[in-house]
């Protein structure tokens, strides 16, 4: 299937026009028709627009420990939003989530409603997952060159909270990384699989998502 068939086919289903182009108007009949927060799509404006991307559709993430990979990066989507907007008055935060979809069709339409949105960033929600209960620890991956910096200032805040990787800032060939137009980076929010991780995730993911925060508000300050 194409993308512009697999574009129509999810605009039969939410009830807009079937031209197989992904807009505004499509964008925003998707995330009403899946129930979730009351997020539209709107022209970028005098704040700074952030794309928060919770990663991997509904049961198809890492699991380990009792947590489930979408639900925990989910939640922190949420805390991370209130604190970007609380902390910083000139910022305005929008999650992507299409649970039902497929892997490859969740990319595609975050991707696509991400771009069709105007963002300053984006910022993909994840968490690992390892058959060695060892491996632990955050780290940021970005794949174009304005997104370093980015990948940087988040990576100096995380990765004490959750600390174990060699390389905390990591530059690979993503699609969500290499297909939005904004400065991009993927948060690897530690080891579901390691029980420390586990532990820290259950049980401070308000302090993980205002530690979050900050890095992109140091960020934008030295933007």
């Amino acid at each position: 299937m194409t993308l512009k068939e697999l574009t129509k086919d999810i605009q039969k289903h939410v009830g807009t026009d079937v031209d197989g182009i992904w807009g505004p108007a499509t964008a925003t009949a998707v995330l009403k028709a899946l129930k979730g927060p009351e997020y539209t799509i709107t022209e970028k404006g005098t704040k700074k627009h952030i794309a928060l991307d919770i990663g991997h559709a509904t049961k198809t993430g890492a699991v380990g420990n009792g947590l489930d990979e979408h639900e925990v990066c989910a939640k922190l989507a949420g805390l991370l939003r209130h604190e970007l907007e609380t902390s910083l008055p000139d910022c305005r935060g929008e999650g992507f989530d299409f649970p039902s979809l497929d892997n490859d069709a969740d990319l595609s339409a975050t991707a696509r409603a991400v771009n069709e949105g105007d963002f300053d960033i984006c910022i993909s929600l994840h968490c690992d997952c390892a058959d060695t209960a060892p491996a632990k620890g955050a780290h940021v991956i970005y794949y174009k060159s304005e997104a370093k910096r980015l990948a940087i200032e988040i990576a100096d805040q995380i990765c004490d909270l959750l600390p174990g990787r060699s390389e905390t800032v990591v530059k690979r060939n993503l699609y969500i990384l290499r297909t939005v137009k904004c400065p991009g980076v993927l948060v690897e929010n530690g080891f579901l699989s390691n029980k420390d991780d586990a532990k820290f995730l259950e049980t401070n993911l308000r302090t993980l998502a205002a530690y979050l925060a900050k890095g992109v508000k140091n960020y934008f300050n030295e933007n």
